[in-house]
């Protein structure tokens, strides 16, 4: 089972279309965090929990996804005030958490505002804790975070050419790459530098681990 987030940054709808039918599956969740229902409704998918507090829909738009996704669906909705400390994102993140297993997709969390797009990208912060693989996806990157472990790319499977690693939260000790074009070993990443950017995998597998300290991993295409 995989779990696919959709919220409300920007979206490349072909990208999204495309990869959602390549990569989700009937058994798989669909989660629209506030205007991403607005995707869902434009793409023709029906999702298993619409959450938010739906102030950035139109009272139109509110009354359509009530007709679409009312009582009679299997789709539940949860409505959240808006005077709330975590952004709706966060919350479908949590509520992914409680109700779904397997990794977990996020779509339409990057765009044109730094602050939302910075802040989704610490919520994957949270997937250490749930012991869960969580991705922030968009047309160009594939976004995760490593924290005391390893993870592995494969060549084939790689969503972009380049690969980079930064350093979250403090000093990442123990840090070790193979099967890219620079490998480590056994290293130090103190940040403030761009050591870790723009890698590229040249072995069939490339992996990276950390023994101490949290990486940001980056695989990214022009």
């Amino acid at each position: 089972m995989k779990t696919f987030i959709i919220a409300g940054g920007n979206i490349d709808y072909d990208f999204v279309k495309k990869y959602l039918l390549e990569n989700m599956h009937a058994s798989d969740v669909c989660i629209a965090a506030d205007a991403g229902i607005k995707v869902c409704e434009k793409l023709q998918i029906e999702p298993r929990y619409i959450i938010g507090d739906f102030d950035s829909l139109s009272q139109s738009e509110r009354d359509m996804m009530d007709v679409l996704y009312g009582t009679y669906n299997d789709t539940e909705i949860i409505t959240l005030s808006p005077i709330k400390d975590d952004t709706d994102t966060e919350a479908a993140l949590q509520l992914a958490f409680k109700k779904t297993e397997g990794e977990i997709y996020i779509l339409g969390a990057t765009g044109k505002r730094l602050d939302h797009t910075y802040g989704n990208i610490e919520l994957l912060r949270q997937a250490d804790c749930h012991g869960r693989d969580v991705f922030i996806l968009d047309t160009y990157n594939r976004i995760r975070m490593v924290k005391n472990t390893s993870c592995k790319i494969s060549k084939k499977k790689q969503f972009g050419k380049y690969v980079s690693i930064f350093p979250v939260g403090g000093v990442c000790h123990h840090v070790t790459v193979t099967g890219m074009y620079y490998n480590l070993e056994d290293a130090t990443m103190e940040g403030g530098n761009t050591l870790g950017v723009s890698n590229e995998i040249v072995d069939r597998e490339a992996e990276i681990s950390v023994g101490d300290g949290t990486l940001l991993v980056v695989e990214s295409r022009d």
